[in-house]
């Protein structure tokens, strides 16, 4: 599989999710990602949300729906800006500010699936 393909099926994730037929780290494993992680960079997926520019709203409205006591969000604001942060917020990690929402967006999904890829791995580990 190549790098596009991946990155492609990476950033509809949250469509694929809504569906309800899979798990978030199910559909982060079918797109090949676990296994060319290292290739995949931002600007891969800077790139691929050019082509699937709704999958920005999808993305955020994944993150608004999140129900944890931890993890990556985005947030659109006002003035056409995008804030990636870590909740909660007290654990230091600072919150990035993004003026344009496809690097924004970029930054945040490449957050989120190294926390899934981590957290999935780590209970593969211990099961």
């Amino acid at each position: 599989m190549d790098i596009r393909n991946i990155v492609n099926k990476i950033v509809n994730i949250p469509l694929e999710y809504k569906r309800g037929n899979k798990s978030f780290a199910a559909l982060l494993k079918a797109s090949g990602y676990l296994e060319l992680q290292d290739e995949v960079n931002e600007a891969d997926i800077v790139s691929a949300l050019a082509e699937y520019q709704n999958c920005i709203n999808e993305w955020v409205i994944f993150s608004d729906n999140k129900r944890t006591d931890s993890g990556w969000f985005i947030q659109k604001g006002s003035n056409a800006q995008c804030v990636v942060g870590y909740f909660p917020t007290e654990i230091g990690i600072p919150e990035n500010i993004f003026t344009n929402e496809k690097l924004a967006c970029a930054f945040f999904i490449k957050k989120e699936i190294e926390s899934i890829k981590l957290k999935h791995t780590t209970r593969s580990r211990m099961k």
